[in-house]
């Protein structure tokens, strides 16, 4: 199994801050990748998670279930410790871009 938590863009300015990071879970078997967000403003900070390419279920219990299935791969791979370790590289250049 395989998680990764990978910043791709990072965003600051007077309207606060914005991450996005791409997340990947790769359990052998099919390989998840996600976008979560999280942004903030004067310390309040909130995260969502844009689920794309959802695959169609058969009824309501399956879909439920799926869904139940990614977010704690999703879970899996936010917890895996990466997003702590933000890249301080990557958001220079951002910064130097604005």
């Amino acid at each position: 199994m395989h998680s990764k938590c990978k910043l791709i863009k990072y965003e600051c300015d007077q309207n606060g801050a914005r991450y996005e990071y791409q997340l990947t879970h790769d359990n052998a078997q099919t390989t998840l990748e996600q976008k979560m967000i999280i942004s903030g403003k004067n310390g309040d900070w909130a995260a969502e998670v844009e689920l794309k390419e959802f695959p169609a279920q058969t009824n309501p219990v399956q879909a439920g279930e799926k869904l139940a299935e990614w977010l704690e791969r999703l879970a899996k791979t936010i917890r895996s410790g990466a997003i702590v370790d933000l890249d301080e590289a990557f958001i220079e250049r951002e910064k130097g871009r604005s």
